[in-house]
């Protein structure tokens, strides 16, 4: 990943605390004669890969628990750099989303944990991930703030709807950072100036050459603030935070564990990970009268998938029958009744017409057998249904069909049967 991916002028979702050592920290390894010799940023603060060799898929498998790390400055893509004979490594948008993504598809995992120890990152990415982290539903999703959960590493953790730290942790910092560095003076004390030529007015604006004017600052501003808001729109959709008063919990603030848990910025206090993974282990495996005392919505969301593999088995397995029932009904009244009344008893049935109705309306679907052959008399509605019976080969299968010998009643009565599955 390039390293200029960290200098350009967008805003970042972090701690300003950590922001400014962690890009001095950079600089001072890519700038030739920088001295070296003392790390501008803390080696513990250091940003580490959330997944190491051991573990390519970039998680760790406890109990059933997928727990995913994700440690230190969160960029767009991760990587790592060299210098000072030590190498340092950023976890990114690109491997949390293919951790998720990897965890969603392994039969063995039941729960997913993110596990987070950082000051944020990137502003840019982060809606988009914290979008697929609330959509995936095929598995529960948990956070834990390991020590530091602020800012972008918050979103993300917010974005799970279960987020739990230990009384020491430091939660929240939700808001927006820019850094523009005006190298102006500094130039102009080493006789140098530059000139930037360029289409639009905006187009060289933030340029490290040229104070910003407050029409300048004003323009960047609109996007901080816009950032901001998006970023307490999904906090508010997802944790029990205080709506009508985002300043009180939003505004940029770094809370503990326990002031968290009061504002609704954290879903529990757990004295360790280990408490955490137990806790998730027990949820998991709660029976349904637990489940929907804890948990109404996951229970209504199972409930509703069961219905519908109800439905789709009930159609596949009634489906072939029903196509047959019907074109053999067919056949067999226009044989007795002609062709105009079979059309009319088909699309009566394809509409889902009760037995109830179509009985009540048999007798207007008469329709003399040898009309086009000259015939002035039709037959009674008792003659054709008896015709019908006669020339049925054998009796209606009661397995999949009502107690009727009336095959037209028993395929409307199987319509009525998967539509009943669809109210349920």
């Amino acid at each position: 990943m390039p390293l200029s991916d960290f200098f350009n002028p967008g805003a970042w979702a972090i701690l300003p605390s950590a922001l400014e050592p962690f890009l001095h920290t950079l600089f001072r390894a890519v700038t030739p004669g920088a001295d070296q010799t003392q790390p501008a940023f803390p080696q513990a603060a250091l940003p580490s890969s959330a997944s190491g060799d051991d573990c390519p898929a970039g998680y760790a498998l406890l109990d059933s628990i997928a727990v995913i790390e994700v440690r230190g400055v969160i960029n767009r893509r991760g990587g790592s750099i060299t210098f000072f004979g030590m190498t340092f490594s950023w976890d990114g948008q690109d491997s949390i989303r293919a951790a998720i993504d990897a965890v969603m598809h392994d039969a063995s995992v039941k729960a997913v944990l993110l596990s987070f120890d950082s000051p944020g990152g990137v502003a840019a990415g982060v809606k988009e991930l914290a979008d697929f982290i609330s959509a995936q539903n095929a598995k529960p999703i948990y956070a834990y703030a390991d020590g530091l959960c602020t800012s972008a590493a918050y979103w993300l953790a917010a974005s799970t709807g279960r987020v739990f730290a230990p009384i020491t942790a430091t939660v929240g910092s939700i808001g927006v950072v820019s850094a523009h560095v005006d190298r102006s003076a500094m130039n102009a004390a080493m006789g140098i100036r530059v000139t930037y030529m360029a289409s639009g007015t905006w187009k060289a604006v933030g340029n490290p050459d040229t104070p910003l004017s407050p029409t300048d600052q004003a323009y960047f501003q609109e996007t901080i603030s816009k950032l901001h808001e998006v970023f307490r729109g999904d906090v508010t959709a997802k944790m029990p935070v205080d709506a009508a008063d985002p300043k009180a919990w939003g505004d940029g603030q770094c809370f503990l564990a326990e002031k968290a848990l009061e504002l609704g910025l954290v879903s529990g206090i757990v004295t360790d990970r280990e408490e955490l993974i137990a806790r998730i282990n027990k949820e998991i495996h709660m029976d349904k009268a637990e489940l929907a005392q804890k948990h109404p919505d996951l229970l209504a969301q199972i409930q509703a998938e069961v219905r519908a593999e109800m439905e789709e088995k009930l159609q596949a397995e009634f489906g072939a029958q029903l196509a047959a029932s019907s074109i053999n009904t067919a056949a067999l009244v226009a044989a007795v009744a002609g062709k105009e009344a079979a059309e009319k008893v088909s699309k009566l049935a394809a509409s889902g017409v009760t037995a109830e109705q179509l009985e009540a309306i048999a007798p207007m679907l008469a329709t003399p057998a040898k009309e086009e052959a000259g015939a002035s008399e039709s037959g009674s509605r008792a003659e054709i249904l008896a015709a019908i019976r006669t020339a049925t080969s054998g009796p209606v299968n009661t397995q999949t069909a009502p107690k009727n010998d009336d095959p037209v009643k028993a395929a409307v009565d199987r319509i009525s049967a998967i539509g009943a599955v669809r109210r349920m």
